[in-house]
């Protein structure tokens, strides 16, 4: 640990998403359940919203960070790890917009 992605997703008037595997990376063994990490919206030219959660499980109706267009923003959340160590990371955006998401994996449960 710690391990960083960086996605950018572009959308137009609908949502993008990304899977990232964790499992044995860095330091996360197979069989961790949930992962602690750090979100951030780098640079979003659009207002919108992040939703991360488990992989294999449909998308949650609640968001884990909400941005405006220009506007960097942070956050944590403990996310849940699919069946595959896949985690969904969700963008909705408004319009033709896009956004730069980091994700910090700081910990994880087994």
């Amino acid at each position: 640990l710690p391990v960083h992605y960086i996605f950018v997703m572009r959308r137009p008037n609908d949502a993008c998403s990304q899977e990232p595997d964790l499992r044995n990376r860095c330091g996360i063994p197979a069989t961790a359940r949930s992962v602690s990490v750090n979100i951030t919206a780098v640079s979003p030219t659009a207002l919108g919203f992040l939703t991360l959660y488990a992989g294999d499980v449909s998308t949650p109706s609640t968001s884990n960070l909400n941005f405006a267009a220009g506007q960097t923003r942070g956050n944590n959340a403990v996310v849940m790890v699919s069946g595959d160590g896949s985690i969904a990371v969700r963008a909705q955006l408004a319009g033709e917009g896009s956004v730069e998401v980091v994700v910090d994996v700081n910990g994880y449960w087994d």
